[in-house]
């Protein structure tokens, strides 16, 4: 007996982004990336900016007395109260909007919901307290230490700077790890690694992207509060609903600006060649957070740009996704097919991989079929619809699992396959049903042929055989399936033909028995798959009087 094995990958809370806070103090920055498994550590963090390959995005500098101040307010023997300078305010203000940014009651959440992150407005503003490490000399992050008090004999160290990374950044130092495997030592003073190799670190490619990613969390906070102040301050209604969703697309357009739609595509490219890697490479917790970005991305675009999701997949793809999924533009891998993998909607899907070849299969019947036999083109695409709407369950959904048994490179899962076939079979069978009327699929099919010749009574016995639709084993479904195409005394040009057989036997097969496999399954499963189909087509056309 085969036991099954439940296998669940715990996500920590540590290593999930968040819209809310799009700015992380260097200290939780390494909690964050060690807890996806990209090493960090402050030293490392240090030699990245030294050597001008990872910066913090923003750096608050507190004078050195405020800290001293603070220290001695925070001792045991204090009223906890100390007197701020005039010069210091612009830093209280800018602590109080920080603290309070998230927080729907305080002035600052209103603040912020206009003017975005009190860090990034504070950059913009020159704010002087705060500056942009990118843009400065390096300075070592030792020198920014200072004794800031002692008590009980024992000095209080403390650093005057406080460093804030953006989560995203944690893309920016896995590729530099791992460009950088050997020379990893060097830059962080480590012994762990392979060794020293040479003297220049390789930069991240990623770095080209710091636009589209700033952007982005950029927009993802101040929708992400918006949606707060709507669940929290205002009445529930579709009225204050649209007003919410009318300032993200202008907050979108105005964070867009000059950019092209292009370049953005390209970025959208990027972030799923990423995900596609980690995914590959088994690092399940990057691969989860890339997607986290991808969908704030398809968020911002649909926002930005009034695209709907189809659009901006459609773009992403490109003209690779008829070749197996995979090119390359403009220095990017372009895996087409997996954004709307990533985030699935099942009627687009049975579009894009079911509605062509529905209507290759009704072709082929169609020049089987004699003139006033054959069902008309415009029956399919109704069919599609009517279907499409409720896939789950359908004949159209069995076709997707069938065609996903294949794999994406052309690989054979017997199970997947052979269980398409039976949900398919059940399928035929249940809009039968539903469309004709009946118990079972034999019911259905006798009454759409009850009076016309054949009739579908008529056509088994043409074949001589008792229970021609009937087989308990694989060996004797194989037989009497061969016996079926063989027989040259069964119709094969008429709506009531072999088909009809074909599928009731399956049906009753399929119903009870593990199925083909491998060879048998591979040599029978055309002709089983264009029987059911055909049989679909009939049915319908029944239905709808054609």
């Amino acid at each position: 007996m085969t036991k099954k094995i439940q296998i669940e990958l715990q996500i920590p809370s540590e290593s999930q982004s968040r819209d809310g806070a799009p700015y992380l103090e260097h200290g939780d920055f390494i909690k964050y990336c060690n807890a996806n498994g990209v090493y960090a550590n402050e030293e490392a963090l240090k030699a990245y900016e030294k050597k001008g390959l990872l910066y913090p995005c923003i750096r608050v500098l507190y004078p050195g007395e405020l800290l001293r101040r603070r220290f001695r307010a925070s001792l045991p023997y204090s009223d906890g109260r100390y007197e701020i300078r005039d010069e210091w305010e612009p830093l209280i203000t800018l602590e109080n909007a920080i603290y309070y940014s998230t927080i729907w009651r305080p002035k600052e959440f209103k603040r912020v919901l206009d003017l975005g992150h009190p860090l990034d407005h504070a950059l913009i503003g020159e704010h002087p307290f705060v500056t942009d490490p990118s843009k400065q000399k390096f300075k070592a992050w030792s020198r920014y230490k200072i004794i800031e008090g002692e008590y009980a004999g024992i000095k209080s160290i403390k650093s005057r700077a406080v460093q804030y990374y953006a989560a995203w950044k944690i893309f920016l130092l896995d590729e530099l790890n791992k460009l950088n495997t050997d020379e990893h030592n060097r830059a962080t003073g480590s012994k762990r690694g392979l060794g020293w190799s040479n003297n220049r670190l390789r930069p991240s490619s990623i770095n080209e992207f710091y636009h589209f990613f700033r952007t982005t969390a950029a927009f993802s906070y101040r929708r992400y509060l918006l949606r707060i102040n709507y669940f929290e301050n205002t009445p529930h209604s579709e009225a204050n609903w649209s007003e919410v969703v009318n300032k993200s697309e202008n907050i979108a357009k105005l964070l867009f600006g000059n950019a092209t739609y292009v370049n953005w595509i390209r970025y959208f490219r990027k972030l799923i060649d990423l995900y596609e890697t980690f995914k590959g490479n088994n690092e399940f917790r990057l691969s989860e957070e890339t997607k986290s970005y991808i969908r704030r991305t398809v968020v911002f675009l649909m926002h930005a740009t009034a695209n709907d999701f189809r659009k901006i997949c459609k773009d992403v793809n490109g003209p690779y996704k008829k070749y197996l999924g995979i090119g390359m533009e403009d220095g990017v891998v372009v895996h087409a097919g997996c954004l709307e993998e990533m985030f699935p909607d099942k009627k687009w899907d049975l579009e894009q991989n079911v509605k062509d070849m529905l209507a290759d299969e009704l072709k082929k019947l169609n020049s089987i079929l004699i003139e006033n036999e054959r069902v008309p083109n415009a029956l399919c695409d109704q069919l599609f619809e009517e279907l499409a709407e409720k896939p789950d369950g359908t004949a159209l959904a069995a076709i997707r699992k069938i065609g996903k048994g294949y794999g994406d490179l052309g690989l054979w899962h017997d199970h997947e396959i052979w269980s398409g076939i039976g949900d398919l079979s059940i399928a035929v069978e249940v809009h039968g049903k539903e469309w004709i009327g009946g118990k079972t699929l034999e019911g259905v099919l006798l009454n759409l042929f009850a009076r016309e010749a054949p009739d579908y009574k008529s056509l088994k016995k043409l074949t001589g055989i008792k229970h021609i639709t009937d087989a308990n084993t694989s060996a004797e479904f194989l037989e009497k399936l061969t016996l079926l195409e063989s027989a040259s005394q069964i119709p094969v040009d008429r709506r009531c033909g072999r088909h009809l057989l074909v599928a009731h036997l399956t049906r009753n097969y399929a119903n009870h028995q593990k199925g083909l496999t491998e060879k048998t399954l591979k040599e029978n499963l055309y002709k089983i798959y264009f029987a059911l189909i055909s049989t679909l087509f009939v049915i319908y056309a029944g239905y709808k009087k054609q």
